[in-house]
């Protein structure tokens, strides 16, 4: 049999595949009954001989024996033989029964037949760095499997909150307890769009730690896209030769003062009014509102303060008026000499020299209602808090 001593004899093992030594490590040490005497001193009582006995194979699991050499080899060591192996227990065979015991336990105790018995009890198994390196990419499988996850039910949440955008919906209902029969349009959209996702609505009935839906994650989620917003606007602004701003500050609902931004500029040749943001204004004067201004202003032109070319508000004397309006003080300032007025700005069209980008920039000045309508728009905002 391929386990048999004499075969192993032949030093193959190391050369054999993986398949045929993991099948001789199954057969097992063999373990015959050999025919081993050794004559001790002759005594009064005559010749005195040892005999072997086979319950050594059960004290000692890694001697075998040959039947046909009657002789005891270590089969771990004539496994993973090697130069500095014991010869006797691995070429020649062990046959002095008289010092056996102290034999074999100076033997178990080498690091040569330490590491070979290591060797035979790991074959056919992983080894630990394959393990841990099987264990580390199922880790990071899951991880991916959950950020994918994670991001799916993200993009439901975004997707609900653009809706509420589009059609200008607030999002927060009055009561959003659980046994409301309102909760609001986002937290109702929520929910009817779980009925149509088996994962959104796996995700909201066993989520503990986030599940998306409060108002600290829709002001979050808000912010997180009005700053994607802003980042693509700098881009343009950065790019365009000429920018114009527009500016009105009221009182909402909730009596909070707020000022409201929109630049206009050439991108591609084409007019973009943007809206920038909702300005929180707690100095009304003049100055604090033309400081509020300057404040946003200030990074964007930074490399450039005279792309700004035009400036527009309303006709109350705060923003507009000629000796201390905030189109004054913002003139004063550092910047380019500005038009002010949508007046200016018609009259700047046909005064302007022949310069085509110039006079698309100006032309549909005139038509232009998009700040009338958010001015009245922004009187029935509240503040979402």
């Amino acid at each position: 049999m391929a386990n048999e001593v004499q075969n192993l004899l032949k030093g193959e093992f190391s050369r054999l595949p993986l398949a045929e030594k993991i099948i001789i490590k199954s057969l097992g040490r063999p373990i015959p009954n050999i025919n081993l005497t050794q004559a001790d001193k002759s005594t009064k009582a005559g010749c005195f001989k040892r005999h072997f006995k086979k319950d050594i194979y059960n004290k000692n699991k890694w001697i075998c024996g040959c039947g046909t050499l009657n002789a005891l080899f270590c089969f771990p060591c004539l496994l993973f033989y090697s130069d500095a192996a014991e010869k006797t227990w691995t070429r020649t065979g062990f046959k002095d029964l008289k010092h056996i015991n102290q034999k074999i336990s100076k033997h178990e105790n080498s690091a040569r037949h330490m590491i070979c018995s290591t060797e035979l009890a790991l074959l056919g198994t992983a080894s630990i760095a394959a393990q841990l390196d099987s264990a580390y990419r199922q880790n990071i499988i899951k991880h991916n499997e959950q950020v994918d996850k994670n991001r799916y039910l993200l993009k439901r949440i975004i997707n609900c909150i653009k809706f509420c955008g589009k059609l200008e919906l607030a999002l927060r209902g009055h009561d959003e307890s659980e046994d409301s029969e309102n909760r609001g349009i986002f937290r109702e959209l929520i929910n009817f769009t779980s009925e149509l996702d088996t994962i959104l609505k796996e995700h909201l009935k066993s989520a503990t730690l986030f599940k998306g839906t409060s108002k600290t994650v829709q002001n979050e989620i808000l912010d997180s896209m009005l700053e994607v917003c802003q980042q693509e606007i700098r881009q343009q602004i950065n790019a365009a030769e000429f920018l114009a701003i527009q500016c009105d500050e009221t009182t909402d609902i909730s009596h909070h003062c707020q000022m409201v931004m929109i630049f206009r500029y050439l991108h591609e040749g084409e007019i973009q009014e943007r809206f920038w943001r909702f300005l929180s204004v707690t100095d009304k004067t003049a100055e604090g509102l033309a400081k509020c201004i300057e404040e946003e202003l200030g990074p964007l032109l930074k490399d450039s303060p005279n792309k700004l070319i035009a400036q527009t508000y309303d006709g109350a004397n705060v923003m507009s008026g000629s000796s201390g309006g905030v189109q004054t003080k913002i003139s004063e300032r550092s910047f380019y000499t500005l038009l002010r007025s949508p007046t200016e700005l018609n009259y700047a069209e046909s005064s302007q020299p022949k310069s085509k980008s110039k006079s698309v920039f100006f032309k549909p000045v005139g038509n232009s209602k998009f700040l009338l309508q958010l001015h009245a728009q922004m009187r029935f905002i509240g503040k979402n808090s």
